[in-house]
């Protein structure tokens, strides 16, 4: 299909078809939309930017539903590079396995456990998986301060994009250390900008962006069709 398109990933995390919408033509959109299975158990996720009204229009006449407001942020790097900070700079950071899960619980306010028709324990191996892959598959670098990380990467237009960060002991200056130190080292690499999005839900992290120095630049509408995915939201994953 051209406009949905199935994620393996996700799926895999969920246990259940988890699609992605990648075009929004609105024939080729309405035709797969209803062309997934019927009656079984299905998630599609689908980002759009806040300002396009029509789109959102067209995706809420298929059944689908708002579940985040998402804020993209950017910083311009101006500036020199700053004095070193307490954070270090790896290639990759190997935790255990249970450090990873607690960092896995730890994301509460993403697009995924914001909508209460996906299964938790699901949003909680999706986390798990994405946190070990960009913590040790190499396309990112990993800034962190013991077991808290923030990963980011340059990209191929030359900027920089933040990927995760994660603090599970707060009130002790450590995210604004971590975002402190990824913006010194993209500056460092060249990089022409650095960019993040987080949810607007998540005010604490969106906050400490504004007083980090970066600046809204856009706002993102994420939407999810969910069918047949009445499931439980208790319990502790463990595979």
């Amino acid at each position: 299909m051209a406009c949905v398109e199935l994620s393996p990933f996700d799926s895999d995390a969920f246990g259940h078809p988890f699609y992605r919408v990648q075009s929004f033509d609105p024939d080729g959109l309405r035709a797969e939309v209803a062309q997934l299975p019927a009656g079984a158990k299905i998630a599609v996720d689908a980002k759009v930017p806040a300002s396009d009204i029509q789109n959102c229009h067209l995706l809420m006449s298929l059944g689908f539903r708002t579940v985040a407001m998402m804020i993209r942020l950017t910083h311009s790097l101006g500036g020199s590079l700053e004095a070193p900070a307490r954070a270090g700079i790896v290639p990759r950071l190997d935790l255990p396995e249970a450090a990873i899960w607690r960092h896995a619980r730890n994301f509460r306010y993403d697009r995924f456990s914001l909508d209460p028709l996906l299964d938790a324990q699901g949003v909680a191996r999706l986390f798990f998986r994405w946190i070990a892959n960009s913590l040790t598959q190499g396309r990112q670098r990993v800034v962190h301060i013991g077991s808290d990380f923030c990963t980011f990467a340059l990209r191929p237009d030359g900027s920089a994009v933040i990927d995760l960060v994660s603090v599970l002991e707060h009130g002790k200056g450590i995210g604004k250390a971590l975002v402190a130190a990824t913006i010194d080292e993209a500056r460092r690499l060249g990089a022409s900008a650095l960019h993040v999005t987080t949810e607007c839900q998540n005010l604490p992290a969106w906050k400490l962006y504004l007083r980090s120095g970066f600046q809204p630049a856009d706002f993102t509408c994420a939407m999810h069709l969910v069918r047949g995915c009445d499931f439980p939201s208790q319990g502790n994953p463990r595979s």
